[in-house]
């Protein structure tokens, strides 16, 4: 804000309603009486000349405000008004007339006064002298003795194509395509060079000569037409790249100083010579809305006024500000004149019409300064007043400091809370879903409700949910939000892509300013129900990748903890659950147990097991704490499938790598690209001609590689999305499991966990996920795992940059794993209570029964395991059908089996064996029907396998 003010001294507002802008504005003898008045158009068609009246009153001038007397003529034209401009247009006089653009057509116009009746004194009246007739529509014009005629001006119209038709006052004289003019630009004439210059659309200022223009006809065309459809090319006589748009252009011709074209930008002023190179240029730090150029006197510097949307009037001379002043609105005209003798009245005008004559400078100031009374000083009563001062001001200061404001205070002043509807909507609005399934994508209608205890005002409510998710609307604003009043907003949820789904959680956030104006957030967060994203199937016999947990309570139907799933057209089993995404091929299937107290859940993907993991947990832990009491658990045994995390890493990690050497040639073949047109673009404009010698073959083979490379990119790019999807929901399930697994974690010790090994997957080029990850994992294991003589040790960080491999990550989640299994705890709040859990687990199993009464794994769900997957990542024991012993897979071949090898079977750990027979006599309870009953279903064909199966043993 300047410290100075512009001083009006005479302010009226043009109109009511109308718009204004660049070329509306004019100040000009245009009844040549030898004074100067201001003539005023609007887009709306209204054309007011203006010749303000100053009183005065003992030599001082005296504020005015414009009224009827100061209107010498209002008009209103049927046509809107682009541009005016008072110059020479008549061939028969020498007088000065008005010229007025229309979209489709230019008049030239004169002032005439009539003497009035008695006293009334004179009318005046604006007359047609003559008009032309566009047949491009018009942007602008220029005038001026084009090819040096004297004492005439003729008009140059500038078309919204970039056209330009030249008119010798009353005759039309040619039209002309400039080049690089596919839109109009601000355009002048330059008497000193007879050229017109003007900002073409390629961002560069260009000057032509008159008479090259004037001449570059079309040879076929007999007689000049304003339809033209070609001609010949013209070319420049010189050029200035801007490289941005350029505002306004002014040619300034002042005595005393050189001819200088300044170019006015959105951040720069240029200032060029009338040879196209660089007299100086001024950087902005504010945004200019438009400018004028004026004589700085005697000497050769030249000023230059700039009026900015913060509602300024800034004063340079050359490039030093000279002044600053503050304006009551932002200008879109300057034009400097004089009145009644009075030299440099600005004038100025904004887009809605408030035109004012003002001047620079400060008002004296009529402030007398009294004096002052001799009088002793009271040293006492100064020092008391000052205490009592310094006292008030201290109590100011603590009154002043505000309290950060805590989320209670957030949601006391608006409650923000969000309702998932238990059922789905009858007719699905996943209109705009991109999923492929033979089954319509559902979608669930969410309510999110706002209850305020104020008056709030400009809510900004937006709601997120995580791809492959979409909501119908992300970006709310409630205009006021009353107390008492709740207001609701319904939301569309559906699954939009085929992608694995992450996450199943709806995000709200309210932002909103209180009645003090401090800011305030208010969060909400729902979950959706997981059969939003999949739907019930057929459970499969075989799987690539298993999990199984224990519990310490009997085995339930799975109708009842899937009731949701029942009815719904598929065939389902009390044993037996299959889940299936939309839009994607994996199955996952759930298994109950006879009597042992197992469960397994399996699929050929292991990430896509999540969600179906996730949900079962936490449905088998609801079913028996509401019913049967709190002392129900969940267990994990074995080590956690780590080598089948590690191939979701693995495909993770060669995603960024590929899209790293990707980018890197595609750098490179767009270099090559730039570098090839470079050389072909000077050969082109050689005026004498060269031979290619291949170039073009060059540049058009680069080109297919930049084509292909991007297309490689864009290819590489879903499928690290997808690998991103399986690497979060992989790395859920790595937590999940070393939760359950170390029964003495704590709660603080999972969030630890989570946020170590996240689950937000994120890469960018600067670091990715594994160095994240590892850099999380290294230091957990420095500081809280690390023995107490290393805790205390500064250790170097290194940088997190993409590595050549995942073996050092993968060594340390081993490691992290590990000592999570011998009960280490990440945080000194955890419990110690592992101890009393595995003596209650251990006191709750009878037997070591495993899925069949008779303690015998059923051959039907063990078959086709992969390397590492069977009971999530080992198999501990295997019973054997007549003995009904446990076979030791870890170390020795079992009974009932062959070696895949010659190997000695001391060596057998990790071999292939391959099973003899796939029929065998165990069978499932009454409750838990067998998976080969399954497979003898007629809508069961997938269940179906052959009778050699390979097992895999760690």
């Amino acid at each position: 804000m300047s410290l100075f003010k512009t001083r009006d001294w005479w302010s009226t507002l043009v109109g009511q309603g109308e718009e204004f802008d660049t070329g509306c504005l004019c100040v000009a003898d245009i009844d040549n009486k030898g004074s100067d008045k201001i003539i005023v158009g609007s887009y709306h068609g209204f054309v007011r000349i203006y010749q303000p009246v100053f009183t005065r009153s003992d030599g001082e001038g005296v504020k005015g405000v414009g009224g009827p007397d100061d209107v010498v003529c209002e008009v209103q034209l049927s046509l809107p008004v682009l541009q005016l401009a008072a110059g020479r247009f008549v061939s028969s006089s020498d007088n000065v007339y008005l010229g007025v653009l229309h979209p489709r057509k230019f008049t030239v116009y004169t002032l005439i006064a009539q003497a009035g009746i008695a006293d009334h004194g004179k009318q005046f009246q604006l007359n047609r002298v003559y008009e032309h007739n566009l047949q491009r529509t018009a942007f602008n014009f220029c005038y001026g003795p084009f090819g040096g005629v004297k004492a005439k001006d003729f008009i140059c119209v500038q078309s919204m194509d970039g056209a330009i038709s030249v008119f010798e006052q009353e005759s039309f004289a040619f039209s002309r395509f400039l080049p690089s003019s596919l839109l109009p630009g601000p355009i002048r004439y330059i008497a000193y060079t007879d050229s017109l210059v003007t900002v073409s659309s390629s961002l560069q200022v260009e000057s032509y000569k008159f008479q090259v223009v004037a001449t570059a006809t079309d040879e076929n065309s007999k007689q000049e037409s304003q339809n033209i459809a070609k001609g010949k090319r013209i070319t420049a006589d010189w050029t200035f790249l801007l490289n941005e748009t350029a505002m306004d252009l002014v040619v300034g011709n002042f005595q005393n100083s050189p001819l200088t074209i300044f170019v006015l930008g959105e951040r720069n002023l240029y200032a060029l010579t009338e040879a196209g190179s660089l007299r100086y240029m001024v950087k902005f730090d504010f945004n200019p809305s438009c400018f004028l150029p004026f004589s700085g006197g005697k000497s050769e510097s030249i000023g230059c006024m700039i009026g900015t949307y913060a509602k300024t009037l800034l004063v340079y001379q050359n490039t030093c500000l000279k002044w600053a002043a503050q304006m009551p609105t932002v200008p879109v005209q300057i034009v400097v004149t004089n009145f009644n003798d009075i030299r440099g009245t600005v004038v100025a005008i904004d887009e809605e019409g408030h035109l004012a004559c003002f001047y620079l400078g400060t008002d004296p100031s009529m402030f007398l300064r009294p004096t002052s009374e001799l009088r002793e000083i009271d040293y006492s009563s100064a020092e008391t007043e000052m205490q009592q001062l310094q006292r008030a001001i201290k109590e100011q200061q603590n009154k002043s400091v505000l309290p950060m404001p805590s989320a209670s205070s957030s949601q006391e002043e608006l409650k923000l809370s969000i309702f998932v509807p238990s059922s789905f909507d009858q007719s699905s609005m996943a209109r705009e879903s991109e999923v492929e399934d033979s089954v319509p994508v559902p979608s669930i209608t969410v309510t999110v409700s706002m209850q305020a205890k104020t008056n709030l005002r400009n809510v900004k409510l937006r709601v997120s949910v995580v791809r492959p998710l979409a909501v119908s609307e992300t970006l709310l604003v409630v205009p006021v939000v009353e107390p008492g009043k709740p207001i609701e907003k319904r939301l569309t949820i559906f699954m939009k892509h085929s992608v694995l789904p992450t996450d199943l959680r709806v995000e709200a956030t309210a932002v909103f300013y209180t009645n003090s104006d401090a800011p305030r957030v208010v969060y909400a967060s729902g979950h959706l129900p997981f059969l939003l994203v999949m739907r019930p199937c057929l459970p499969l016999k075989n799987a690539g990748y298993k999990l199984t947990i224990d519990t310490n309570k009997p085995s339930v139907n799975l109708t009842d903890i899937f009731p949701e799933t029942t009815g719904d057209g598929t065939e389902s089993f009390n044993n037996a659950f299959g889940f299936k995404y939309y839009g994607l091929a994996p199955v996952i299937t759930v298994l109950a147990s006879k009597s042992s107290q197992r469960y397994r859940i399996q699929c050929d993907e292991f990430a896509y097991m999540w969600h179906v993991l996730n949900e079962f947990v936490r449905r088998l832990s609801s079913h028996f704490k509401m019913g049967h009491g709190s002392n129900f658990s969940v267990y994990f045994e074995g080590p956690p499938p780590l080598h089948e995390y590690y191939e979701v890493i693995d495909r993770h990690f060669q995603c960024r790598a590929r899209h790293n050497q990707l980018s890197k040639v595609l750098e490179e073949r767009a270099s090559q690209f730039r570098a090839v047109q470079k050389r072909l673009l000077m050969l082109y404009r050689d005026k004498t001609p060269a031979p290619l010698n291949g170039l073009d073959m060059l540049l058009d083979n680069s080109y297919k590689q930049v084509l292909s490379l991007a297309g490689a990119v864009d290819e590489n790019q879903e499928k690290k999305d997808r690998t991103s999807a399986e690497l979060s929901c992989a790395t859920r399930i790595i937590c999940l499991l070393l939760k359950i697994r170390s029964s003495g974690m704590s709660h603080e010790d999972y969030v630890i966990l989570e946020s170590c090994l996240t689950s937000v997957v994120k890469d960018n080029d600067l670091q990715g996920w594994e160095e994240v990850v590892d850099a999380s994992i290294a230091h957990l294991l420095r500081t809280v795992i690390a023995a107490k003589s290393t805790k205390d040790m500064v250790f170097s960080p290194s940088p997190l940059a993409l590595q050549q491999d995942t073996e050092k990550l993968k060594k340390h989640i081993a490691v992290l794993c590990d000592q999570l299994g011998k009960g280490v705890q990440l945080s000194e709040a955890g419990s110690k209570s592992q101890d009393k859990r595995e003596k209650s687990r251990l006191s709750s199993i009878k037997s070591e029964d495993d899925f069949e009464g008779n303690g015998s794994y059923p051959s039907h769900l063990v078959t086709g395991v992969k390397k590492g997957s069977l009971d999530s990542g080992k198999v501990d024991s295997f019973y054997e059908s007549d003995t009904k012993k446990p076979l030791r897979m870890n170390g020795g071949t079992p009974s009932g089996l062959e070696l895949a090898s010659n190997e000695p079977p001391e060596h057998s750990s990790g071999q292939r064996f391959i099973k003899k027979s796939a029929k065998e006599d165990e069978t499932f309870d009454d409750r838990v029907p067998d998976l080969d009953d399954l497979a003898s279903n007629k809508n069961s064909e997938q269940l179906k396998s052959g009778q050699e199966e390979l097992i895999y043993g760690i």
